[in-house]
């Protein structure tokens, strides 16, 4: 449960990163048109009336190109608002990585804990199976009640992690066991080896056993 909060809090605060991120593009942008805007206007209105005189004609005049005090401000307050456009890019090109990091380091973070969870499950089930192997009721039902989880879950976790179904397993150990048995005991009866790995029927376990192994007990037996 405590990665509930921190799921949220990163969320909130990829929202809030990108808000602001679109907030300074926009002010950007905002400042770029009224400035442009508003040196474009101020340029019209400062620049000389055209004199239509046939005496101006003929005579030089250089109050167009004056760098007057007033142009030379204009200048200024240009290069000063695109010099605060590029810092405002650079902070919304900072603040884009920093979100992109975040969003990584939280699919990482949702990634690995999913898989720690996974994992916890399975040793949980597995765990389970290894110390109730000779339980003739050993099942998917039984399991759920005991794990709290679903038997749709439960076979889906086995099938994913260990490719297999959970009576599939409980069969790998149950013959694992029977191996063992014979392994320490090869005169043990078919009855009492069946009882000790949760067989009920002699030949059923006889059956799982040629299946899974490859081998008649009678032939593992002789063998060991």
């Amino acid at each position: 449960m405590l990665a509930l909060p921190v799921y949220a809090a990163m969320a909130q605060s990829d929202a809030a990163s990108a808000e602001v991120v679109d907030s300074l593009e926009d002010a950007a942008a905002a400042i770029v048109g009224e400035s442009d805007a508003g040196l474009a206007e101020a340029d019209a209105a400062d620049s000389p009336e055209p004199d239509t005189s046939a005496a101006n004609d003929t005579l030089p005049t250089d109050t167009a190109g004056a760098a007057t005090p007033k142009r030379i401000f204009r200048a200024l307050k240009r290069y000063a608002v695109h010099l605060i456009v590029l810092i405002m890019s650079a902070v919304v090109i900072a603040l884009a990585a920093a979100v992109l990091f975040r969003r990584r380091e939280r699919e990482r973070f949702l990634t690995s804990t999913r898989l720690s969870i996974v994992d916890k499950e399975v040793r949980r089930a597995c765990n389970y199976i290894e110390n109730n192997y000779a339980d003739p009721d050993l099942g998917v039902d039984t399991m759920c009640e005991e794990l709290t989880t679903g038997p749709a879950f439960l076979q889906a976790l086995f099938h994913n992690e260990l490719g297999m179904s959970v009576e599939e397993f409980i069969e790998q150990v149950r013959m694992n066991r029977a191996r063992i048995a014979l392994g320490n005991d090869p005169a043990v009866s078919s009855g009492d080896l069946a009882s000790m790995v949760g067989y009920t029927d002699t030949n059923a376990l006889s059956r799982d056993f040629m299946r899974i192994t490859g081998i008649t007990l009678d032939d593992y037996r002789a063998n060991v």
